[in-house]
């Protein structure tokens, strides 16, 4: 799995950040999660997912007119991506050092304009064996802005930064 540390680099944290969030109680380890477990979504109780070895893979669930474009062979150009089995389709894969979940952690129930746009995650069957995720909850989120806003500040900053750089990244890619 990636270090502590190495997560800190990769995301311009300071040195002992995520430390301090286990110590405190902030974060939730999930050390072996199967291929395919699925992570919850907004309103399922929204969390943000570390992730420290292994992969998830945002996923689009596609609707009816989209299943039917995709499996009619008609295929259209605003018709993206690999559209697999169970009507998915896969919009990127998460590894080591990212962040999952920002979206719809960061806008939450009430932010959300559609639902149904907002990508589900699921653990990666690609990368690794397994997936070990360290897990913050919305409470905790609360939880650190009231009792640490040094810490709360960091994880905001470190956010922001993958928010820009996964913009950048669809910019270069369209």
């Amino acid at each position: 799995p990636l270090s502590e540390s190495d997560f800190e680099a990769m995301n311009g944290l300071q040195q002992g950040t995520m430390k301090e969030l286990v110590e405190g109680g902030y974060l939730q380890s999930h050390p072996r999660l199967a291929h395919y477990t699925p992570l919850p979504k907004s309103g399922e109780g929204w969390s943000l997912y570390f992730i420290m070895r292994g992969a998830v893979v945002q996923l689009h669930t596609l609707s009816g007119e989209e299943l039917v474009v995709s499996d009619g062979g008609k295929l259209h150009a605003e018709v993206k991506g690999y559209s697999g089995r169970g009507g998915k389709r896969f919009d990127c894969r998460l590894t080591p050092g990212h962040v999952a979940g920002k979206i719809s952690f960061v806008l939450g129930e009430k932010g959300i304009v559609d639902k149904d746009v907002i990508p589900s995650l699921q653990v990666s069957s690609r990368i690794a064996g397994y997936t070990e995720l360290w897990e913050l909850t919305s409470e905790k989120w609360r939880a650190l802005h009231d009792q640490r806003p040094d810490l709360y500040g960091r994880l905001e900053q470190m956010l922001l930064r993958q928010l820009a750089d996964e913009r950048q990244h669809t910019y270069l890619t369209e």
